[in-house]
């Protein structure tokens, strides 16, 4: 009997020791269950939260190329519209060249039209002197061209050859007159696109260059021969013996006086820089050719020196005007608005 309790009490022990060994491995797997699922829960919270960043981050991407070509869009639409302003202004500045040139050629022709009518129209002498032109012209635009000058005529034998060589070859001159010749040959010089200048009426150095007041009584009685012949009171004159002549010596500083006198009037007085070698030095028409053509310059204006009054001067005019224009020279005359070349004073 005492031997059945003991092993009453032993199984009950072993049973309650099982039960809480059984309770405690159950409460163990349940807290064990509980774990995982939490962790289970948290990885695929975890999983989500990454794929929405992920998401969001995509997203952000496209915006961004979206915006990026927004952007380029708007730089090449900037572009076009500068190159259409480019293109508009560049046809507006094209339309208006034409134009402008259009303006200045028509302006151009009229006033060559106004000139040309005003020297080839005849001219009956007027109540009033003809307007010359004020602003002078720029003498490089002159330069290489030829400007053959007549002295001493006119010569009722030889001018009226000379200006039918000229008229031939369309060649334009400038005559500085005297008190010979015809009044019709001056008015035909005039007629026919010519220069008239003064060159004193007797041509006398004894008397033009006695006094101031001689030369200017001299110089009128020749203004008022051209005034009556063609209507103009020239403008244009060049002393007898060119400004650096030394026959004037007997009355010192003559020249001098007579060149700021000639300014303060109005007048322009024009030398020379090419000697044909006419007025003495040689009659041989071979001579004068040579010392016109050997000194003519594309460098200079060459203002030529000739007499009108010369037969051999005459036989050789239309030698030299071939041989210009063969070697692509162009004639001028002289006019009133042109910077003169002048001589150094020598007295």
């Amino acid at each position: 009997m005492f031997y059945d309790e003991n092993e009453n009490r032993k199984s009950i022990s072993l049973v309650s020791i099982i039960v809480i060994i059984l309770a405690s491995l159950l409460v163990v797997g349940t807290i064990l269950f509980d774990v995982q699922i939490r962790w289970v829960y948290v990885d695929k919270l975890a999983k989500s939260n990454q794929e929405v960043i992920v998401a969001q981050e995509e997203n952000n991407k496209e915006n961004n190329k979206e915006n990026k070509k927004e952007e380029i869009k708007t730089q090449e639409n900037k572009k076009e519209e500068k190159n259409e302003n480019k293109s508009t202004q560049q046809t507006e500045k094209q339309e208006q060249q034409p134009t402008q040139k259009k303006e200045e050629n028509d302006t151009k022709k009229q006033e060559q039209s106004t000139t040309q009518n005003q020297t080839q129209i005849p001219v009956v002498a007027p109540t009033q002197p003809a307007t010359q032109p004020i602003n002078p012209a720029p003498a490089e635009k002159n330069y290489g061209k030829i400007f053959l000058t007549f002295d001493d005529g006119p010569s009722n034998s030889t001018t009226g050859r000379l200006l039918d060589i000229l008229k031939k070859y369309n060649v334009k001159a400038t005559f500085f007159v005297t008190g010979n010749g015809s009044d019709e040959l001056i008015k035909r010089e005039y007629n026919e696109g010519h220069s008239i200048g003064l060159h004193t009426y007797s041509h006398s150095y004894k008397t033009v260059y006695a006094s101031e007041e001689a030369f200017f009584n001299d110089l009128n009685k020749v203004d008022q021969r051209v005034y009556n012949a063609i209507g103009v009171h020239p403008k244009i004159t060049r002393f007898p013996g060119g400004a650096s002549n030394t026959v004037s010596k007997f009355n010192p500083g003559i020249m001098t006086r007579l060149a700021k006198q000639l300014k303060d009037k109005g007048y322009k007085y024009w030398d020379w820089n090419i000697s044909s070698g006419d007025a003495g030095d040689t009659k041989d028409p071979d001579k004068i050719f040579e010392n016109v053509t050997s000194q003519v310059s594309r460098d200079k204006r060459n203002i030529v020196l000739m007499h009108d009054i010369h037969e051999y001067t005459v036989n050789t005019i239309e030698r030299i005007i071939i041989w210009a224009k063969e070697n692509n020279y162009e004639f001028c005359r002289i006019e009133e608005n042109m910077d003169p070349v002048h001589h150094r004073i020598a007295n």
